[in-house]
C-alpha cells in the first residue's frame, strides 16, 4: 500500500480507554514492564516499518485531550467510572488540564506524561508540552514525517500550545507557517441544514452523515468502487512534517 499513498496517519493515541479492565496510559512511547498500558508507540512504527512502509512516510497522532479514570490508585490498578469530561464523559480537552488539585507527571523513560488528583482519586493519561517535545526529538531522530494530532480544537492558545510546541521542535519559526485564528467553515449551498446553519461550535453542532462512492483505477486499470461514510464536524486536524533527512 505504501506505494499508493502520500503518507500514513498513525493514531497513536486511545491505547486505553473507559472499557479497558484498568487504568493505563492512552500514548505512551514506549512498552511498560508493567500492566500500566497494553500498547506502545515504539512497536506500532516498527511494525509498519517492517512490513514495508517507509519511516518518512508515517505521520505521528498525537492527542490533545486526556482520558480520565476515576476512583483509582494510578496506571495498573482498577477504576470505577471516568468523570464528566469535557464533551464528553471521561474525555477532557487539554486546554482544560491538568485540572485543579491534580498533581502532574512526566516520564520520559516510558513516554508518558498524565495527573493525579490523590484527594479525588483521578487519574488522566494525557500528552503535556514536556511529552510533545519528547515526541517530536523521537520523529525526527526515527525520520518519520511528521505530526498529526486530533484535535485542533482542543488545544491551548500561545506558548500552551501543544501544535505549537511540536511545530517549533520540528524547526517551524514563530509567527510564519502556523495559522492561529479559530477554524470557521462557511457550508451556505449544502443540502444539510446543519451544515448550512455553520455548526458554530462543538456544543451547539450536530453531526451529519453522508455517503460518497469513489471510484478507484491501479495500474493495471482495474477500476474499484469504494463507498465512504464520514462524520462531518468543525473539528480539524493539522500536519507538519519534519526536518529529519
Amino acid at each position: 500500500m505504501d506505494q499508493y499513498v502520500d503518507f500514513w496517519n498513525l493514531m497513536a493515541y486511545d491505547y486505553v480507554w473507559s472499557g479497558s479492565p484498568q487504568t493505563g496510559h492512552q500514548a505512551n512511547l514506549f512498552p511498560a514492564n508493567d500492566s500500566s498500558t497494553p500498547f506502545d508507540t515504539l512497536t506500532a512504527v516498527n511494525y509498519y516499518i517492517s512490513k514495508g512502509v517507509a519511516p518518512q512516510n508515517i505521520v505521528l497522532g498525537i492527542p490533545i485531550y486526556g482520558r480520565a479514570f476515576d476512583s483509582t490508585a494510578g496506571a495498573g490498578s482498577p477504576f470505577v467510572g471516568v468523570g464528566p469530561g469535557t464533551w464528553e464523559l471521561g474525555i477532557y480537552d487539554f486546554k482544560e488540564l491538568p485540572l485543579i488539585g491534580a498533581k502532574e507527571q512526566f516520564d520520559s523513560k516510558l513516554g508518558v506524561s498524565y495527573s493525579y488528583d490523590a484527594t479525588k482519586r483521578e487519574f488522566i493519561s494525557y500528552d503535556n508540552i514536556e511529552m510533545v517535545n519528547q515526541k517530536a526529538a523521537w520523529i525526527q531522530k526515527s525520520g518519520l514525517g511528521g505530526a498529526m494530532w486530533w484535535e485542533s480544537s482542543a488545544d491551548a492558545l500561545g506558548s500552551k500550545s501543544l501544535i505549537r510546541s511540536v511545530y517549533l521542535a520540528l524547526g517551524g519559526q514563530d509567527g510564519l507557517g502556523l495559522e492561529m485564528t479559530s477554524n470557521r467553515l462557511a457550508y451556505l449551498d449544502s443540502t444539510y441544514a446543519n451544515l448550512r446553519a455553520g455548526m458554530l461550535d462543538s456544543e451547539s453542532a450536530s453531526e451529519s452523515t453522508f455517503e460518497s462512492t469513489v471510484s478507484a483505477a491501479s495500474s493495471s486499470t482495474t477500476t474499484g468502487t469504494v463507498t465512504l461514510t464520514t462524520i462531518i464536524t468543525t473539528r480539524t486536524v493539522t500536519v507538519f512534517k519534519s526536518q529529519a533527512n
